[in-house]
């Protein structure tokens, strides 16, 4: 499978190499950026459409209002980890995808941009992407178990979506702590913190142009385990 986005480097994050072309979504990210620092809650609300899609299934098709959205999501009495997902989205950039294929379809939304990217980049069961830099890939399910090799990046196969104490392939150790078992090269296998890779959040932040502007349209669990 071919992986390849165009980085912008002012921002630090991945976004598809059709995006260069539209500075106003350049500006809407730098402006999302911000706030996702900040964690700031009413400006969040000014990038919001008037009708957002979420996972909780509170308000049905199309999806809830402003106030309905904010009484589950980005407030200090829930326990999503919702600003956490946003700033990763942004880290990770957006992928364009046709309106079609978007979660959610309104009728006024001309464009759309889909992230994390790499959720559209992987077979979620199948693989992972390496998130953080100086990631170790341990010999063994525990953070004191030998380092195989240390890597900044990468695509890895593995049987992902499984989670119990026993399983070989994703193993839970007694801090709380979940490691996937990975395939390297010349038939090894290495185990890597789940936190460190693409299994961390399965969120998926979709922005959609409505008129010049862009609104954030949809936050929502894509495919997942």
């Amino acid at each position: 499978m071919k992986k390849i986005l165009a980085l912008i480097l002012l921002l630090g994050i991945w976004i598809n190499v059709n995006a260069q072309s539209d500075e106003s979504l350049i500006q809407f990210l730098y402006k999302l950026d911000e706030i996702a620092i900040e964690e700031n809650i009413y400006s969040l609300k000014s990038v919001l459409n008037d009708t957002i899609f979420e996972s909780n299934d509170i308000c049905g098709y199309p999806g809830c209002t402003k106030e309905e959205f904010f009484n589950f999501h980005f407030t200090s009495d829930t326990v999503n980890n919702d600003w956490e997902i946003l700033r990763q989205s942004i880290q990770y950039g957006f992928v364009h995808i046709s309106l079609d294929s978007a979660i959610v379809q309104f009728s006024n939304v001309v464009d759309v941009y889909e992230g994390p990217a790499y959720l559209r980049e992987i077979d979620i069961n199948s693989e992972l992407a390496i998130l953080e830099k100086n990631t170790e890939i341990k010999e063994k399910p525990e953070q004191e178990s030998k380092t195989i090799v240390t890597v900044d990046s990468g695509f890895y196969s593995c049987n992902c979506c499984i989670y119990n104490q026993t399983d070989e392939d994703t193993i839970e150790d007694d801090k709380g702590n979940f490691w996937i078992k990975v395939q390297l090269e010349n038939n090894q296998s290495g185990f890597i913190l789940k936190q460190n890779t693409s299994q961390r959040a399965m969120k998926i932040l979709t922005l959609g142009k409505i008129g010049n502007e862009w609104k954030i349209i949809a936050f929502y669990f894509g495919e997942r385990c």
